[in-house]
């Protein structure tokens, strides 16, 4: 699983702010060039390949389920992979669709149907969405939604760390995010984080936030993420730190750093 955006239809908080959204023909095959460039380094079977509005593109292999459908002028994508084991619970809880439920787990059209209703709860309250959802969630995934239309991407990895998950800059320009499951130079995404990005019109920067969802209010889910930058300028680690400085080593058993 590899998704590429280029840097103006995506806010990071490793990227300088560039409200310009630039030439979208040249966005889109800088993504596609850095996309195919990582998966063939990382040698990953990548027989899907989805094309996001304006200067985005990704590569799913067959372990990847996808989902994708229009919903107000907008292609919204979603990409899973792993799996989540309490679906029915969360039925009994959310606004799922009737059309999304089948008798097989369809994990990625389960995360869209919650995305088309606004991750509302069976009262209709989306408060504190989708932080509140994705801290229900049990079993080990890593997942990617992007709406075109809205210029919104989540990606989420779950708090056990089972299913790897990365990101950074490409090692070219710097001018494209990439979010894959593979390592290779990107930094580990931290396990029970969510990370939204949400372009906002007239040419202001992209709002972006880290959220770590197994922290159970608000307060406490933040998250802050510092650079670490080599002598040329370079992008070359993330560290990731929450308030007690302790929440993503519990949330994942794992170091809340990467270099």
């Amino acid at each position: 699983m590899l998704a590429v955006f280029h840097r103006h239809l995506i806010g990071a908080p490793f990227l300088p702010e560039d409200p310009q959204l630039g030439n979208s023909r040249a966005n889109q095959d800088s993504a596609v060039e850095v996309a195919i460039k990582l998966s063939q380094a990382a040698h990953m079977e990548t027989p899907h390949e989805i094309v996001f509005d304006r200067g985005g593109f990704a590569l799913a292999g067959s372990d990847v389920q996808l989902a994708e459908t229009d919903l107000n002028d907008s292609r919204v994508h979603v990409m899973f992979k792993g799996q989540i084991s309490n679906m029915h619970e969360i039925y009994e809880l959310y606004s799922v669709s009737e059309e999304f439920r089948g008798p097989k787990p369809d994990f990625a059209r389960f995360i869209l149907s919650l995305y088309i209703e606004g991750f509302a709860d069976v009262y209709g309250d989306w408060t504190d969405q989708p932080a509140t959802l994705l801290g229900a969630l049990e079993g080990d995934f890593a997942c990617i939604l992007y709406d075109s239309g809205m210029g919104y991407l989540l990606a989420v990895r779950s708090a056990s760390a089972k299913e790897p998950l990365y990101w950074g800059l490409d090692d070219a320009a710097g001018d494209n995010l990439v979010i894959s499951s593979a390592a290779g130079y990107l930094s580990a995404f931290p396990p029970g984080c969510a990370y939204e990005s949400q372009v906002v019109p007239d040419g202001h920067p992209c709002k972006c936030r880290m959220v770590n969802f197994t922290r159970h209010t608000p307060a406490t889910r933040a998250v802050e993420t510092l650079s670490k930058v080599d002598s040329h300028g370079h992008l070359c680690g993330l560290m990731f730190k929450s308030k007690s400085g302790r929440d993503l080593m519990s949330a994942g058993g794992q170091v809340d750093e990467a270099y």
